[in-house]
């Protein structure tokens, strides 16, 4: 018999589904939450499925989890469409922390995020700014139409792959395609994610499955990416040196 925790307080649950009835009379859920946690206290237990989850609400609860026992609470919870993502939890992101997560960090920080690196492409930022403002303005010109939100995601995601691999992505229109579709599909639970155990909730739920094949498109686009710039790292082209894909090439030559 498996000793019973000490748990926060919490709402009354029901079978199976748990805490999930309170969550889902309003659509704000964070009122809903701040309403429990006036009536439970700072720390409270929720269990959504089978998932306990702790609910944190006062700056001083929030300062023990995230400062004073950090290490404790280090982990990210991974659920089954997380997990598909991001390669079983073993991106920079999700990681569990441990030796790994350290050297992924070590690598962000020395080598990928490190002040001299961010610096080097203000360039390539400027340059994204000026391109994004003259479209802006050349659409305002024609008075035509300009979905701002898109233009905004192109602009940024321009700018990013040129610090990732050198230079635009030739393949933008389906890597965003299918990145959207991955945060569609991450940005909520399945019921997958709430009863992890059943076998059964795991064959029916469907955004694990479309997760996955999103993850597999983004994957094939940033391999055709990444061998077109191998190719030209090897022929000399400096351009790629400075890369985040160039580093992480050179690091692995070094191995």
């Amino acid at each position: 018999m498996k000793p019973k925790l000490n748990l926060p307080p919490g709402p009354w649950t029901l079978p199976v589904i748990g805490s999930i009835h309170h969550l889902i009379a309003n659509p704000l859920i964070y009122r809903t939450l701040r309403g429990l946690a006036q009536k439970h206290g700072p720390l409270m237990t929720l269990r959504l499925g089978e998932v306990p989850v702790l609910v944190v609400s006062s700056p001083e609860a929030a300062r023990e989890v995230l400062k004073t026992h950090d290490t404790t609470f280090a982990d990210r919870f991974t659920n089954a469409t997380a997990a598909a993502i991001s390669y079983n939890a073993t991106d920079v992101a999700l990681s569990p922390y441990g030796e790994r997560w350290r050297q992924l960090r070590k690598i962000c920080v020395l080598e990928l995020l490190s002040a001299v690196r961010v610096q080097s492409f203000r360039r390539i930022r400027e340059e994204e700014v000026a391109r994004f403002m003259r479209s802006v303005a050349a659409s305002a010109a024609a008075g035509d139409e300009m979905d701002m939100s898109a233009a905004i995601f192109g602009f940024i995601y321009d700018a990013f792959m040129r610090e990732c691999v050198g230079s635009r992505c030739k393949y933008q229109g389906e890597y965003l395609d299918a990145f959207h579709m991955a945060v569609r599909q991450t940005s909520g639970m399945s019921v997958a994610d709430l009863f992890p155990s059943s076998q059964i909730m795991q064959m029916l739920a469907t955004a694990p499955r479309k997760a996955l094949a999103c993850r597999d498109r983004m994957q094939r686009v940033l391999e055709r990416d990444m061998k077109e710039k191998k190719e030209a790292m090897d022929s000399g082209d400096e351009t790629v040196h400075e890369s985040f894909v160039g580093v992480l090439l050179r690091l692995q030559s070094c191995k």
